[in-house]
């Protein structure tokens, strides 16, 4: 079994690398396809999965939603809040992870984010990636993608980049930005 493993941050271009790699190496590139296998095992919408991918809810989401378990003092979600709200987190994750580890079975595998590193952790045969670059590059990169202000894109990234840290360190323990977790930066 040969696999790569690529975690980035938003603005870095880290879906074009994995992208061209993938073309280079002969690999098959897996990152949507791993949304579209939560969704499907969790007989979800894709963008019921895109609201959870690599995000953990605040402690105040995570109140409320304990509030919604049936009884006499329980919380009424307001009519707009569909089930997919109520998505566990740990079944999300869970699910996510056994999406990320059927993808690594296959050879010649390159899978894009969603923890995967984390969740391949300690697999023989795969390689980790890990892609990064200045803050005002990327900010620059989601103004022109997003057609965002300078405010907006550096808003949205600093976001992207405080998710996906509480995402890896509440479900995998880490903190991602460490070089120690790749075996590339």
């Amino acid at each position: 079994m040969a696999a790569l493993t690529i975690e980035y941050q938003m603005g870095c271009g880290g879906r074009d690398i994995a992208r061209m790699l993938s073309e280079k190496l002969g690999f098959s590139y897996m990152d949507r396809e791993i949304v579209q296998g939560v969704a499907r095992e969790l007989h979800i919408q894709e963008d019921a999965v895109d609201l959870h991918d690599e995000r953990v809810a605040g402690i105040v989401e995570r109140t409320l939603s304990l509030l919604r378990i049936p009884g006499e003092m329980a919380w009424m979600a307001p009519p707009d809040i569909t089930n997919v709200d109520l998505i566990d987190e740990n079944i999300y994750h869970r699910t996510t992870c056994q999406v990320i580890e059927a993808a690594a079975r296959r050879d010649k595998v390159i899978i894009v984010g969603h923890g995967s590193s984390f969740a391949l952790a300690g697999w023989s045969g795969i390689m980790h990636l890990g892609l990064y670059a200045p803050l005002e590059h990327r900010v620059q990169t989601i103004m022109q993608r997003m057609s965002l202000t300078h405010a907006e894109a550096e808003q949205r990234v600093t976001q992207s980049d405080q998710e996906r840290a509480r995402y890896n360190k509440r479900f995998h323990h880490v903190n991602w930005h460490e070089a120690d977790h790749y075996h590339l930066m």
